[in-house]
This record gives structure tokens, C-alpha cells and sequence, in this order.
């Protein structure tokens, strides 16, 4: 018996033996990779796509007269986005109409005025500069006049196309309606001839269907009518800046034969300021002014795009009042070219600009980002990124750019990954 103890003990520690250089290169390998895990262990950690956003806003006050985008359309750079009322704008318009009329009605009597003492001292040379002086104030004044018959007429143009999308909108709406009133009067018809419901109820089918029928009518009409007149105004300012053009030309000459008139006698600078003349040039000086400053106004009731976008809010309904600065639409850019990620452990400065980082996609893909930019802070996480949106996590912002050619959305959770 103690032999076969013997021998099984001998046979165990030549299998022990035998094992142990296998056991140790095991560990060794375990100990080499848990070593290599510890200096290059993964590091993932969440983060977003960001865009450039921008609000658009005014720099008058005024109230939305309408909004020409909805949510989330693409838009391109001067596109129209919302508009103001105008009224206070026509009223403004038409007061300086009524003064530029003062005006001629002045220049008018200068020059009877200068005409009778012309005919008094024949040949005076300050006679003739002063007809000169008031010719070039009255071509003034016709190109403040066609100046501001352009401008009346490009707010009719304007109102004639908001009435044109609105009856266009209308006019879809109950032709749709139309559509469904007709079907239900057709089945009315049919059931009432089979005895399942009243004639009552068939006939007032009907007439519902011929109502709906007749509004759209009207609004077609009124479509036609519209679209009549914006070719009619668009014709008009055509031939408008046409005319405009000839003034201009006709006030560069007169400007040019009284300049040439001064020089013929020189030294006579001091007699060109006759105190008639100069009440009507400082009179269209400043109807000049004015002009000037409504067409900025006139500009400013309209609210187009800096540059292309996407509508990603509208902070604005039409009658809202708004104040000068205050965002009536919200754009992004809709191309990204950066992710934000926040790092839930601090790593040395020094270390990070090293590392290599990557953006983990949908089926594990991953794609090279590099990095731009370290916060020198941690803050609080978007609450999209939290895993328990009840409980508020926080990182370092770190700001990385994209590849060109990314098919990320504006907003969209990622996760980056990167090598210790």
C-alpha cells in the first residue's frame, strides 16, 4: 500500500513539474497585458454635433405683419424670411409726398419770381446764375418725386404678393375642401335615392358643396386680380427706373452748364448764395435726407437671411409686436463642421494634445476627428448626454472638428474614443 502511495505522489509532482513553466508564462502573459491595459486603456466618453446658429432680427420696431419660412426649411442667403407692417411706412411716405408737392409749388414761385426780375435788368449775369441754381433744384426735385413714386409703388408690389400667396394657399385649401364636400353630397345623393337618409340632408350637402364651390371662386378671382396688378406694377417701375435714369442724366447736365456758367466769371462765388434759391436747396437737401432714411426703413421691414441655413425656431407670429434686436427666427448652419465632448476625468494638458481621438458611428465605425480646442473648465453636461436625466453629470468641454463629407446632424449624441 505505501508503494502505491508512493508512486502516485511521484506521478503528481512530475505532473506539477511539468506544468509550471506552462502556469508561469500564463501569468506572465496575463501580468503583460493587464500592464499594456493599464498604459493604453480606452477611453470613451460622450458628446455632440454643433452648429453656427444665428438669430435674425430687426432694427426698427414694428409688429410681424407675416412669416414667409417654416420650421425647419432650408433657406438660402437673402431669402426672405418674415416682414413687418407698413403702415407706418405709407403714412411716412405719403407726408413726404405732400411736402415734395410744397416744394415744387415753391420752386415755382422762385422762378416767376426770377423771370420778372429778369425782365427788368436784362442780361444780368446773377439773374441768369440764379435761373441755373433753380433749374438744377427743380431736376432735384423731379428725382425725389420719381424717387418716391418708385418707392409707393414697390410697397402696392409688395402687398399684391402677399395677397397672391394668400389667395394661392386659400384657393389649395378649398379645392381640397371642394373635393371632399362633393363626395359627401354625391353619397348623400345616393342614399337618400335608396330611401337610407332624408332629401333634407342630401340638398344641404349641396349647398355646402355649391358654397365651397363659390369661395373658391372668389379667391381664384381674387388671385387673377392680383396677379393682373403685380404685372402692371412691375411694368410701371420698369419704365419708373427708366425715367429715373433720364432725370439723373438731365440733372448731371444741368449741374455741369451751371458749374461751366460759374466759371465765366470767376471770383463771383459770393453771389450764388441768394437767399431764395438757397430756402429751396436747403429744402430738397432735406427731403433728400428723408428719402434716404425711408428706404433704410423700407428695408428694414423686411427680414432676409445673412447666409444659408435652416430654420431650426421662429420665436415670432404675425401681430406679435417686436423690438429692434429682438430674434424673430432662429438659422443653423446645416453642414457641421464640429462635435463638443466632455471628458468626465482631467487629463494633463500636456497629454491630451498627443492622443489621437476618434468618432465612434453607427455599426462601430469610427472615423479620425482632431482635436481644437480644451476648456480650461469643467460644467454641466446637455441633459440629452445624461444617463439619468435626473441626475446632472458633468466634464470638460473639449470642441473637435469633423471631417468634410460627415453625414451628422446638428445636435446629434456622439460618442468619442481615444487611447491612454
Amino acid at each position: 500500500m505505501n508503494n502505491i502511495i508512493n508512486l502516485i505522489q511521484q506521478r503528481h509532482l512530475y505532473a506539477f513539474k511539468r506544468f509550471v513553466p506552462f502556469i508561469a508564462w500564463v501569468a506572465a502573459a496575463f501580468w503583460a497585458v493587464g500592464t499594456w491595459s493599464d498604459r493604453h486603456s480606452a477611453l470613451m466618453f460622450s458628446g455632440q454635433v454643433v452648429a453656427d446658429s444665428w438669430e435674425v432680427s430687426g432694427i426698427t420696431t414694428g409688429v410681424v405683419k407675416d412669416i414667409r419660412v417654416k420650421l425647419y426649411d432650408n433657406v438660402e442667403k437673402g431669402q426672405l424670411l418674415a416682414s413687418l407692417d407698413d403702415s407706418a411706412f405709407l403714412a411716412e411716405l405719403e407726408v413726404s409726398r405732400k411736402e415734395l408737392t410744397r416744394l415744387e409749388s415753391q420752386v415755382v414761385a422762385v422762378e416767376t419770381e426770377l423771370e420778372s426780375g429778369v425782365a427788368e435788368m436784362s442780361g444780368d449775369w446773377t439773374s441768369d446764375l440764379r435761373r441755373f441754381q433753380v433749374d438744377v433744384q427743380r431736376l432735384r426735385i423731379e428725382v425725389l418725386d420719381l424717387d418716391l413714386q418708385e418707392k409707393k409703388l414697390q410697397a402696392n408690389l409688395r402687398g399684391q404678393q402677399d395677397t397672391r400667396e394668400s389667395s394661392s394657399k386659400r384657393a389649395e385649401i378649398l379645392s381640397a375642401k371642394e373635393v371632399i364636400a362633393e363626395t359627401e353630397w354625391q353619397r348623400l345623393e345616393l342614399l337618400s335615392s335608396q330611401g337610407s337618409v332624408a332629401v333634407a340632408d342630401a340638398n344641404r350637402a349641396r349647398r355646402q358643396w355649391l358654397d365651397v364651390v363659390n369661395e373658391r371662386l372668389i379667391v381664384e378671382q381674387e388671385l387673377q386680380l392680383a396677379n393682373g396688378q403685380i404685372e402692371t406694377l412691375d411694368s410701371t417701375l420698369k419704365s419708373l427706373a427708366l425715367s429715373g435714369v433720364a432725370n439723373q442724366e438731365q440733372l448731371l447736365l444741368a449741374q455741369q452748364r451751371f458749374d461751366e456758367f460759374v466759371d465765366t466769371q470767376p471770383g463771383a462765388a459770393a453771389l450764388t448764395n441768394d437767399p431764395r434759391v438757397q430756402t429751396v436747396q436747403d429744402a430738397v437737401n432735406v427731403q433728400t435726407a428723408k428719402l434716404e432714411s425711408l428706404a433704410v426703413q423700407y428695408r428694414a421691414l423686411q427680414l432676409r437671411a445673412e447666409s444659408a441655413g435652416v430654420v431650426t425656431s421662429i420665436l415670432a407670429q404675425p401681430g406679435q409686436s417686436v423690438l429692434p434686436g429682438e430674434p424673430v427666427a432662429l438659422l443653423t448652419n446645416s453642414t457641421p463642421t464640429q462635435a463638443l465632448g466632455w471628458l468626465k476625468q482631467r487629463i494633463k494638458p500636456e497629454v491630451i494634445v498627443d492622443l489621437e481621438f476618434s468618432l465612434v458611428m453607427e455599426g462601430n465605425i469610427e472615423i479620425s476627428v482632431v482635436l481644437d480646442t480644451v476648456a480650461p473648465v469643467f460644467e454641466q453636461m446637455p441633459q440629452v448626454l445624461w444617463m439619468n436625466p435626473g441626475v446632472p453629470e458633468y466634464g470638460q468641454p473639449v470642441l473637435f472638428k469633423l471631417p468634410s463629407g460627415t453625414t451628422l446632424l446638428p445636435g446629434e449624441p456622439v460618442v468619442f474614443s481615444t487611447l491612454l
